[in-house]
């Protein structure tokens, strides 16, 4: 296989769910940056609006919303 065939196959498959939000300040940011965004821009990139997606995406950013009004 290409190269690039492997690369377009890779941008189809989504990245891992993102866990539970953490409490811990330190481990939101890592959360956001490493299981959160990853996902959120794979899911924004669709050509084809996802639902299931677009609800995972809905409740962590809730979450986290939820999350930075309590902790700011």
């Amino acid at each position: 296989m290409a190269p690039e065939d492997y690369t377009e196959l890779a941008r189809h498959l989504p990245p891992p769910e993102p866990g539970p939000l953490p409490i811990d300040p330190e481990a939101v940011l890592q959360w956001a940056t490493d299981e959160y965004l990853p996902y959120r821009i794979w899911q924004a990139a669709l050509e084809q609006p996802d639902e299931a997606a677009m609800t995972i995406v809905r409740h962590h950013a809730l979450a986290f919303g939820s999350w930075l009004l309590a902790n700011y």
